[in-house]
């Protein structure tokens, strides 16, 4: 069965499960409804990207300035030195 007949064969399901007809006026409102949506969760994942990379860009200049790196990393080999 090839994907546009299966697509096909979604379509009639929804049809008589929803008990809408293509082309009337009820469809066309599920069609709008089903790209709103998809437009809404869209931009909702956008906004939440970036804010998740503000918070990533917040999160790695802390790090940077207020964790002491190198005394760590040094402190890992011991006290050979002292």
């Amino acid at each position: 069965m090839s994907s546009f007949a299966m697509i096909k064969l979604q379509v009639r399901a929804l049809e008589l499960r929803l008990g809408v007809k293509r082309g009337g006026f009820g469809f066309w409102l599920f069609v709008f409804n089903c790209l709103a949506s998809l437009s809404i969760f869209v931009s909702f994942a956008f906004w939440l990207h970036i804010v998740f990379g503000f918070v990533a860009i917040v999160v790695a200049a802390w790090f940077i300035v207020f964790v002491n790196v190198t005394g760590f990393w040094n402190g890992l080999g011991g006290l050979k030195n002292g």
